[in-house]
C-alpha cells in the first residue's frame, strides 16, 4: 500500500512540477517581452515566478527522494559488510524520517500563523505559499516510510536508475 502510494504521489508531483515550471518559463518570458518591447512591467511576474520555483522545489525534492536522486557520499557506506550497510541505511532513513516530522509540526505551525498575511502584490494569503513547506515534507514522509519499508523487507534499496546509454547506430 506504501509503495502504490508513493508511486502515485509520485506521478503526481512530477506532473505539478513540471505544470509549475512551465508556468514559471511563460510568466518569466512574458515579463522580458513587455519590458523590451512595451517598455512596460508586468508587476506580479517575479512573485509569481517565486512562489512557483518554491512548489516545483518541494515537490521535486519528493521526487529526487522516492527515486534516490539526491546527492550522497558513499565513500564510508561501501567499506562495510552487506548487513552494517543495511543497518546504516536504515538509520539514516529513520534520521529522515524524524527531520521530516519536524518540518511538517513546524511547518503547519508557520503556515497557521502566516494565513492572513497577504503576499505584497498578488495579495495570496502568505499561507498558501508557505503550504509548500509542511505538504512536501508529508508526501516526503511517506517515501520515506515506503523506502523504510523495503529496506526492512528486502535488505536494501535499488541504486539511483542509471542513464540508458545511447544505442548504437547501424
Amino acid at each position: 500500500m506504501l509503495e502504490r502510494a508513493s508511486r502515485t504521489i509520485d506521478r503526481v508531483s512530477c506532473v505539478l512540477m513540471a505544470t509549475f515550471l512551465a508556468a514559471m518559463v511563460v510568466v518569466i518570458f512574458a515579463q522580458v517581452l513587455w519590458r523590451y518591447t512595451f517598455q512596460a512591467s508586468i508587476f506580479w511576474s517575479e512573485e509569481l515566478s517565486r512562489y512557483l520555483m518554491i512548489w516545483a522545489t518541494m515537490f521535486g525534492a519528493g521526487v529526487c527522494l522516492w527515486r534516490g536522486a539526491h546527492m550522497a557520499v558513499r565513500l564510508v557506506h561501501d567499506l562495510f559488510p552487506a548487513r552494517i550497510r543495511q543497518l546504516i541505511t536504515l538509520f539514516v532513513y529513520v534520521l529522515i524520517l524524524a527531520f521530516l516530522s519536524v518540518v511538517v509540526w513546524y511547518g503547519v505551525s508557520l503556515v497557521r500563523r502566516m494565513w492572513y498575511q497577504l503576499s505584497p502584490t498578488l495579495q495570496l494569503p502568505m499561507g498558501l505559499v508557505y503550504m509548500a513547506v509542511p505538504l512536501g515534507a508529508f508526501l516526503m514522509i511517506i517515501h520515506t516510510l515506503s523506502l523504510l519499508k523495503k529496506i526492512w523487507r528486502i535488505g536494501g534499496i535499488d541504486e539511483p536508475r542509471k542513464e540508458k546509454a545511447y544505442p548504437k547506430e547501424g
